[in-house]
């Protein structure tokens, strides 16, 4: 005999049709995008240093970790601030839900949580997206070698994303005002771990600590070590401090208060043609093709 079973329609709070761009921005510290305006919804969130906001006839300071959204039709811009060099996510998409109606003039701290969805989205998108994402878009084309289901990955993080922060908020304070959103996860937590090995590494940038140094001020094992970086990034030790410091190059160029030798030196690289070498390796490019880059990039959104 048939058993009857009598379903539950789940309920739905917001669903995005369609993504206009996903974007990883590495600015220069004197970075100016005059703005612009659009009918969908877009939010900016602030990896590392500071930019200058506006926001309709508002503007505002976001600091790292914060993420600013902008309503269909609002008038929008940003400036990086003189001192620090920038990083920015930065994603438009449509939604028509009245859920959105949380994030008009929103401005909110996003937790580790949100912080791994925005990575998923950023991971996902340079799988499916063809053009490279700090490359400014008005258009987006799939690549052909897409993995399968690697569209709808990025989609459900983006959601994801957006419902982690409408679900952290007991309470919904006025528009304009900052909110945190989560608590601080206990450092037994495999990720908590991983930033804590991952915060020795930058405060250590120059030294190139061994491995057994990195146990042994995080008090954890070699195996653990290996195996949190490993699980997060997909490297080994010493190529990911490799990478951390490269990246730290980047941000020292973006901010054009060093020569290349003096950089080198500052994170503690031998000489500045090692430090070259070991930048091509890791980024593709020289440290001077790097620095072109940047003018180019700004010489583009100047057209």
């Amino acid at each position: 005999m048939e058993t009857f079973y009598s379903g539950l329609e789940l309920h739905q709070l917001l669903h995005i049709t369609t993504i206009y761009s996903v974007h990883y921005f590495e600015y220069g510290k004197d970075y100016v995008y005059g703005g612009e305006e659009h009918r969908f919804w877009e939010f900016v969130y602030v990896d590392r240093g500071e930019v200058n906001i506006t926001s309709g006839e508002t503007q505002f300071l976001l600091h790292q970790g914060e993420c600013a959204f902008h309503e269909p039709l609002e008038f929008h811009a940003v400036q990086a601030d003189g001192k620090s060099a920038p990083n920015l996510i930065v994603v438009s998409f449509a939604c028509q839900d009245e859920a959105m109606d949380f994030f008009r003039h929103r401005i909110i701290q996003v937790d580790e949580q949100g912080r791994a969805y925005l990575a998923s989205i950023i991971a996902a998108a340079r799988q499916c997206l063809l053009f490279a994402l700090d490359e400014k878009q008005n258009y987006l084309m799939r690549r052909e070698d897409c993995p399968p289901g690697t569209e709808q990955i990025l989609l459900l993080n983006l959601e994801l994303f957006l419902l982690r922060l409408l679900g952290t908020q007991s309470q919904l304070p006025s528009p304009g005002k900052r909110i945190p959103t989560g608590m601080v996860t206990s450092r037994n937590n495999e990720r908590a771990q991983f930033q804590y090995v991952k915060s020795y590494l930058l405060s250590h940038i120059s030294e190139h600590p061994s491995v057994a140094t990195i146990c042994r001020e995080t008090h954890l094992s070699v195996s653990a070590v290996q195996k949190l970086v490993r699980r997060n990034t997909g490297m080994g030790v010493n190529d990911y401090s490799s990478h951390l410091r490269i990246d730290a190059a980047k941000i020292l160029i973006r901010e054009q208060n060093f020569s290349f030798s003096q950089i080198a030196a500052r994170l503690g690289y031998s000489s500045l043609s090692y430090f070259t070498r070991q930048f091509g390796r890791i980024s593709g490019m020289s440290p001077t093709e790097y620095a072109k880059s940047l003018e180019a990039f700004t010489a583009y959104e100047e057209e």
